[in-house]
């Protein structure tokens, strides 16, 4: 880093150099020399903003965001290919996807190296995003089907049909079988 120079989130804004790591553990692995020249970026930072009211027409100032630019397409382009420059001619910009971003890591209180990463993630066509396990629990009921099998619905005619199906396959007359359900309850 340059002395001197001024800095945003530890980058050297002048330089457009930073001291991201090889791996980031939000991320993956990410293989990256941080000499933005050679990858044909520099870094901008801006005000983002977030929608906010009764019908998210207003806009608040949330916080900077740190935006790359293309200034060297040719660099640009051996470093992640053509894919991105036509993914980007579709009107998804690289600006706006870089503003949700830095809303997200504004939000969650992640730093550059968060978005550093997943902009050269998406770059590179990465599109998917570690996410911590969730492990839902939903309680169900479970009857007993006079075969042994089970039935985890809640609809009791349903129920009354397995059971009388179960009944039958058993050997019990059907008629028999449907007099004797009348009585099941769920």
């Amino acid at each position: 880093m340059g002395q001197g120079n001024p800095t945003w989130w530890g980058m050297d804004i002048a330089s457009g150099r930073t001291s991201i790591g090889a791996t980031n553990q939000h991320e993956g692995n990410v293989d990256m020399s941080n000499n933005w020249d050679d990858m044909g970026l520099t870094w901008s930072v801006e005000s983002v903003s977030r929608q906010h009211g009764p019908n998210a027409s207003d806009r608040r100032e949330i916080g900077k965001a740190y935006i790359p630019i293309i200034v060297d397409l040719k660099k640009f382009v051996a470093a992640f290919g053509e894919e991105i420059i036509l993914a980007v001619a579709n009107g998804t910009s690289i600006r706006v996807h870089a503003q949700d971003v830095n809303r997200t890591a504004i939000e969650k209180g992640l730093g550059r190296e968060y978005v550093e990463t997943r902009m050269v993630n998406w770059f590179r066509g990465q599109r998917t995003r570690s996410m911590g396990t969730v492990t839902v629990v939903k309680e169900v009921k479970v009857y007993a089907l006079p075969n042994g099998t089970t039935y985890t619905g809640n609809d009791l005619d349903e129920y009354r049909q397995q059971w009388v199906a179960a009944m039958v396959d058993m050997g019990v007359d059907a008629d028999k079988a449907i007099a004797m359900a009348e009585n099941v309850t769920l």
